[in-house]
């Protein structure tokens, strides 16, 4: 819930609690536990809003810094193999975490894909399933794609 105070803030109109509240800190700390990256450039962009909407120029320039730490750290994250790294070092359920933001992928479907052949491998067939139809690839499996 903690995590979710900017987005409160700002529809309780409290425009200065969400710029106080929206710190490079506070973002970093979401990113280095693995928050959806769009509910993160959405609660930015809700401090954004209350900066123009205050008047605070100092407030935007100190989104746009985030923003652009977030972006380099996510760019970094593309170079590694994530779900293999949390698979491996906290377990399935650090992984699935990673993948889902409530029942919706966070990830590609193809990353998906190949992330459900990783759990089955490993014996852990419910939640291969669980993967596997979530970025199942109906198109491809009625025929209306090509493969």
């Amino acid at each position: 819930m903690r995590w979710e105070a900017v987005y409160h803030l700002f529809n309780a109109r409290q425009m200065e609690a969400v710029i106080d509240t929206g710190t490079q800190g506070y973002f970093r700390d979401q990113f280095f536990n693995l928050r959806n990256t769009s509910s993160l450039t959405d609660d930015i962009d809700a401090v954004l809003l209350s900066a123009k909407e205050l008047n605070d120029p100092l407030a935007v320039v100190r989104c746009l810094l985030i923003e652009s730490e977030l972006r380099e750290r996510r760019e970094a994250l593309n170079e590694v193999d994530v779900l293999d790294l949390l698979f491996s070092s906290e377990g399935v359920s650090s992984a699935l975490s990673y993948i889902f933001d409530g029942e919706l992928l966070r990830v590609s479907d193809s990353e998906a894909l190949k992330f459900s052949k990783v759990l089955a491998e490993n014996k852990f067939f419910n939640e291969a399933k669980r993967v596997f139809e979530s970025a199942e690839p109906l198109s491809y499996l009625s025929g209306g794609d090509a493969v």
